[in-house]
């Protein structure tokens, strides 16, 4: 006859009031699905339509927004040292000085230039994605030519605010 060691695992006890709790858990968060599935049927909410939805084929041209939208705003303006992506996820980098490319604001940091910059974004009614030194332009991929000529037009007149800052 052969006696059972008992094992070294931990095992996990449930106490009956512990049970009854998380039951009650799982009923709520059941009743609260079924209620807002409800509710969207009831106001009747809705798929987007299909022109809405995201074409996979016009995700890597996006009319002026990254060829020649963002790189004719470098060309103008002092205070961009690069503009780089692809698609819909693109970066300006914001310099004092094209020459030596030395960052507007520094690493881990913001400055009064930055500030400025993203200031007027957001004042012109466009919301920037900053990281240090570089504003993220990121539009959504079903994003229609005229709303983006428009944030040409915003980011345009943040950028000559930069401009105040660069050498």
């Amino acid at each position: 006859m052969t006696t059972q060691q008992p094992s070294s695992e931990p095992t996990m006890h449930v106490d009956r009031y512990e049970r009854g709790w998380m039951i009650a858990a799982v009923i709520m968060l059941v009743s609260f699905a079924v209620a807002v599935t409800v509710a969207g049927l009831a106001l009747g909410i809705q798929l987007p339509a299909p022109e809405a939805r995201v074409n996979p084929q016009t995700v890597a041209v996006q009319g002026p927004f990254a060829a020649p939208g963002l790189r004719e705003l470098a060309a103008k303006h002092p205070s961009v040292g690069e503009v780089r992506g692809l698609g819909v996820f693109w970066a300006i980098e914001l310099v004092t000085d094209q020459q030596t490319r030395e960052p507007l604001a520094p690493y881990g940091g913001s400055s009064p230039g930055m500030a400025a910059t993203l200031a007027a974004c957001k004042s012109g009614g466009l919301l920037p994605f900053s990281n240090y030194n570089r504003i993220h332009a990121c539009p959504p991929c079903n994003v229609s030519d005229t709303e983006i000529a428009d944030g040409l037009q915003i980011l345009d007149a943040a950028l000559t605010v930069a401009d105040g800052y660069a050498s």
